[in-house]
């Protein structure tokens, strides 16, 4: 069976198409039946590409049978347009991983997509399976992996999980925080059931502008993530909201999967998500850094993610339809939030020299202002921002973008 949060993110994934992309630009254009050959000899090899959710919630290997590869010509300007409408079609179940080729013959430049289901790609399909396929386009060996994790057996770890008392009390001190800072903005949002048209945005920080942002968050006793997280708070706050002072929440997903260290089979996947509301106006954009990291680690010492799937009662719903309409309801219900996530420092190690940068895409949920994935790769801070054409217009989108590169250049003092 899937885990919690599997179960969590296949339910999303039917009431909102929200696919989750792998993400690889490479400095090279292979031919398309290159690539083609080259996905399903990778396929025989990786149980992950074969990877399906079942109508009874399991996780099954469909076997060759079910490869999904598409290739295109076209100019790497069109490329997030392309990737935007991929992320908005219904996955599905009973799909396997599809990969998608986008290659510029005359600019000499392509992108490998990865597409998915949240419940197969995060946490269980990353980065490394895009830099094994990337490698061995290079000629590089495929490393074998055949079989299926099986979802660790849940431990109790926190007070709230074992004395109802407990619990309530953590629950009253959310309450407590939540009424402290009030509803976060904006004010004025669109209802769940207004079409979405997700629009992507690529925000790449060159290799001296990241060491430094790096080296201040140090200095700071933060790391990019809550860097990341700051920037994102003070950019969509002031093209958003305008009035100050302004409460935002923001919305991590974090992986709390316990790892595999068998090279052979793959981790279950443990994404939850952790909200917190943050005042972002006026205040120094490392303050906020310093208050947001602060913010995910109380958050994870006392297991909100883990709250948040109890509270939801996932665990229980068996029925795909059930489980959806929770969802459903729980997003339709939940307040307006920015959101970010850090696939990490990406190690390139072999990676061929023609991989430009990896990253991670998402479309936006309907309570999503903003989404923000992160990595470092080979020294840049790689940023995919996604919006919604319907909740934040194409102009604020550009502001919001500009927003966040330049607040992060301001969090990058001369002596960092």
């Amino acid at each position: 069976m899937l885990t919690v949060p599997e179960k969590y993110y296949v339910y999303l994934d039917q009431a909102w198409p929200t696919n989750l992309m792998i993400v690889a630009d490479l400095d090279r254009s292979f031919p398309i039946d290159h690539v083609a050959e080259m996905w399903t000899t990778f396929c025989t090899h990786r149980v992950l590409t074969r990877m399906q959710v079942s109508e009874d919630l399991r996780m099954i290997d469909a076997g060759t049978g079910a490869i999904d590869y598409r290739g295109c010509d076209m100019d790497s300007a069109h490329w997030d347009a392309e990737l935007s409408r991929e992320s908005r079609t219904t996955y599905g179940l009973g799909h396997s991983i599809r990969c998608r080729y986008l290659r510029s013959e005359d600019e000499q430049r392509s992108r490998l997509v990865l597409i998915g289901h949240h419940a197969i790609i995060d946490g269980r399909i990353g980065a490394a399976e895009m830099q094994a396929f990337v490698r061995s386009l290079d000629g590089q060996p495929v490393p074998q992996q055949t079989r299926i994790s099986r979802p660790a057996a849940a431990s109790e770890q926190y007070p709230w999980q074992r004395d109802r008392l407990a619990m309530l009390s953590l629950l009253q001190e959310l309450r407590e925080e939540k009424a402290l800072l009030g509803a976060p903005g904006p004010r004025e949002w669109p209802a769940a059931d207004l079409p979405r048209h997700p629009r992507f945005q690529q925000v790449v920080i060159d290799r001296d502008s990241s060491a430094q942002i790096v080296a201040a968050g140090k200095a700071h006793g933060t790391g990019p993530l809550s860097a990341m997280a700051a920037a994102w708070l003070v950019a969509s706050a002031g093209e958003l909201c305008g009035a100050t002072p302004t409460t935002l929440q923001l919305n991590t997903p974090v992986d709390v999967a316990a790892r595999v260290d068998d090279p052979d089979q793959p981790s279950a996947m443990a994404v939850a998500v952790i909200s917190g509301r943050y005042c972002v106006e006026p205040r120094s954009p490392w303050e906020l850094a310093v208050e947001v990291a602060a913010g995910i680690r109380r958050a994870l010492d006392r297991g909100e993610g883990d709250l948040f799937f109890h509270l939801a009662r996932i665990a229980a719903i068996e029925d795909l339809e059930v489980g959806t309409r929770t969802v459903r309801n729980s997003i339709s219900q939940a307040p307006p939030a920015v959101s970010v996530t850090n696939l990490g420092v990406i190690d390139p190690g072999s990676d061929p020299p023609w991989v430009r940068w990896i990253c991670g895409y998402q479309a936006p949920t309907p309570n999503h202002v903003a989404f923000v994935s992160g990595s470092g790769y080979r020294g840049q801070l790689v940023n995919m921002v996604s919006t919604d054409d319907s909740r934040v217009s194409p102009e604020a989108a550009v502001e919001i973008r500009t927003g966040f590169r330049d607040v992060l250049t301001t969090m990058t003092p001369p002596s960092a």
